[in-house]
């Protein structure tokens, strides 16, 4: 069972934090890293369609539904569609749309054609185990040992 205490000012005996005794860890910090984590993950999937090129495809999906609005207020709903997505009316965000994804391939990296050759090449490593006459100095002193007292007090039995 977990028990969870309530940490209070001293002059206004509200709760100022909740701290869960089993990991001593409070709500606050909790919440944040929850947030932090979805928000990661949300980054994540934003840079992997970023870098798949998904920007393209929501940008002209904008312009395609631009474009068909534009179309239907001037003729019937069939020929606004077929206008629109035949290709040979296209609008400025469509062309403007097309030349980043030319501008885009010309930027790509050249692809390399030749062969690598991985080659391995052992090295000797010697190790040497210390003279007869050498003597290694020994510890003499040992360091403080420090117990810091725990955040919180052990609960009481009512």
């Amino acid at each position: 069972m977990r028990e969870v205490f309530r940490e209070a000012t001293a002059w206004t005996q509200a709760p100022t934090r909740v701290i869960d005794a089993a990991s001593g860890t409070t709500y606050i910090t909790r919440v944040l890293h929850s947030f932090l984590h979805k928000a990661g993950r949300v980054l994540l999937v934003v840079a992997l369609l970023v870098s798949c090129g998904a920007h393209w495809l929501v940008l002209q999906s904008i312009a395609w539904t631009a474009m068909l609005v534009e179309n239907s207020q001037r003729t019937t709903l069939v020929e606004a569609v077929k206008r629109t997505f035949d290709g040979t009316h296209p609008c400025g965000l469509c062309k403007q749309i097309a030349g980043g994804k030319q501008q885009e391939k010309k930027n790509d990296m050249p692809v390399f054609a030749g062969k690598i050759e991985l080659i391995y090449e052992p090295h000797a490593i010697a190790l040497h185990p210390p003279r007869l006459g050498q003597v290694l100095p020994s510890l003499t002193q040992s360091a403080p040992a420090y117990f810091p007292p725990p955040l919180l007090q052990p609960p009481r039995l009512s």
